[in-house]
């Protein structure tokens, strides 16, 4: 009897011993991964060296002025004008003016169809039209008034075979200045599918512009008016 509880009690004993040492060596184990992690982070690297803090906000105020002092000359600058007319965007980011004149510039007009041309020119007592066009319903000084802000409301690339109206163009529109320096230069199409703009072409681009119908309609208008 003593002998079995002699050898049972052994039993347990080597039992306990060996838990021990499993759960010591589950410990190290544990250790050493902690401490292979605490290696790998970001904590345990060499600091990065950074700008001390009394640096940071004069730098930051700097450049804030700086793109302040930019953004003032890039909203005060005239459209910069090429061949006779801009690309430029607004500070609004609306697409900017078309041309870079102003209204008080123009001296003459020509618009022409196929069918037929009619010119006014500006003097002292302000525009005239040819006789056979007196008293006819076109208001030049207006029309030069808003065709000098004319924006464009859309730009695309021609579809091949698509010719917009403009092949021939149904208006050509032609603004010199007092010294007949091209001021603006512009085919008109047709109607776009909204019924809202028109299709328009300008000299040395290959892209088609879509600008409101109410720029082209009171010269269109007049045209036809000279030869119906």
């Amino acid at each position: 009897m003593n002998a079995t509880k002699t050898a049972a009690t052994s039993t347990v004993a080597t039992a306990a011993a060996a838990a021990t040492t499993a759960t010591t060596a589950t410990t190290a184990t544990t250790a050493t991964a902690a401490a292979a992690a605490t290696a790998a982070t970001p904590t345990g690297t060499t600091p990065v060296a950074r700008l001390p803090a009394r640096l940071v906000w004069p730098l930051l105020l700097a450049a804030g002025v700086a793109l302040s002092a930019w953004q003032w000359r890039e909203a005060t600058e005239s459209p910069a004008a090429h061949g006779g007319h801009s690309h430029l965007h607004d500070d609004t980011g609306k697409p900017a003016r078309l041309y870079a004149w102003n209204a008080d510039q123009a001296a003459r007009i020509t618009l022409s169809t196929p069918a037929s041309t009619l010119t006014l020119t500006r003097g002292a007592s302000g525009w005239a039209a040819p006789p056979a066009h007196t008293g006819k319903a076109f208001d030049a000084a207006d029309f030069v008034s808003l065709f000098s802000q004319a924006r464009s409301d859309r730009i695309l690339s021609p579809h091949p075979g698509e010719s917009y109206g403009l092949d021939p163009a149904a208006l050509h529109v032609a603004i010199d200045d007092a010294q007949g320096v091209p001021l603006a230069r512009m085919a008109v199409g047709a109607l776009a599918p909204d019924g809202l703009g028109r299709y328009v072409q300008l000299p040395g681009e290959a892209q088609i512009r879509i600008i409101p119908d109410y720029q082209t309609r009171a010269p269109l208008a007049a045209v036809i008016q000279v030869n119906p």
